[in-house]
């Protein structure tokens, strides 16, 4: 939408997202911060990538920057349709507290800079629905995925940013899309560090999504067993590993 076209103010909201908070009020601490949807214990997570920090100092110098002007009615700025005020709605899965946790954060942070931002918990259908037709402001969810490919196709290249597609944002350009199809289908792991690298690149600096955490697999093996094998997919510990004390 209008609002979020330009990535000034998108990377002025994602200052407002307090990380820290979030992994240890909705998490209790299992999760690891990241910059991307490239694990940080992978070796081709781009380390040098300078995380969004909540700071209101560089939110405030951004949505200046973008042209936002901050009145007793909130930021406002002029565009050819006529004035815009910064207003956002939330919407997330209503029946999920992680969720509920880290908007109620975001929306606080928002408030201290004086951007109202309206809560929207949704039951699943209704979320969904409002995803795939591109009517929302901003939204919160969860991806999961495996570890042994980068397969952003589906959700992250221009050709499925239609409506109905699962490119709910809208993402896109040229080199994203050239860089989406070579992971996809050509990618050869280690040799190709500089594709990843430079895909995370990309993603960081249009700040389209606000990337949070990968949650941590907590286990529970029985004393009778000696330690076993962990895995990162399911069911996360080796089976064939398990041996009785």
């Amino acid at each position: 939408k209008g609002l979020f076209a330009d990535k000034l103010t998108r990377k002025a909201l994602a200052h407002l997202v307090d990380k820290e908070q979030i992994i240890q009020l909705t998490m209790k601490g299992y999760a690891v911060p990241t910059v991307g949807f490239v694990h940080p214990a992978d070796p081709n997570y781009h380390k040098n990538l300078e995380p969004y920090t909540y700071d209101l100092q560089i939110a405030d110098s951004l949505l200046q920057e973008a042209g936002w002007a901050k009145s007793a009615r909130g930021w406002t700025r002029d565009t050819d349709k006529g004035e815009e005020i910064l207003k956002v709605n939330l919407s997330y899965e209503g029946v999920n507290d992680a969720y509920e946790n880290a908007a109620t954060i975001f929306a606080s942070n928002a408030s201290k800079l004086g951007i109202e931002v309206t809560l929207k918990p949704m039951e699943r259908r209704t979320f969904f629905q409002g995803l795939r037709d591109h009517d929302f402001d901003m939204f919160i969810r969860s991806k999961t995925g495996g570890p042994m490919a980068y397969n952003f196709m589906q959700f992250l290249h221009s050709g499925a940013a239609v409506q109905g597609g699962a490119n709910y944002t809208g993402f896109g350009t040229a080199e994203s899309d050239s860089l989406i199809q070579y992971l996809a289908y050509e990618y050869s792991g280690a040799d190709d560090l500089s594709k990843v690298h430079r895909f995370q690149e990309v993603l960081h600096e249009e700040a389209t999504m606000i990337f949070l955490y990968f949650s941590q697999n907590r286990l529970a093996v029985s004393k009778r067993y000696q330690e076993p094998t962990t895995m990162m997919m399911y069911p996360y510990v080796d089976l064939f590993s398990l041996r009785a004390n």
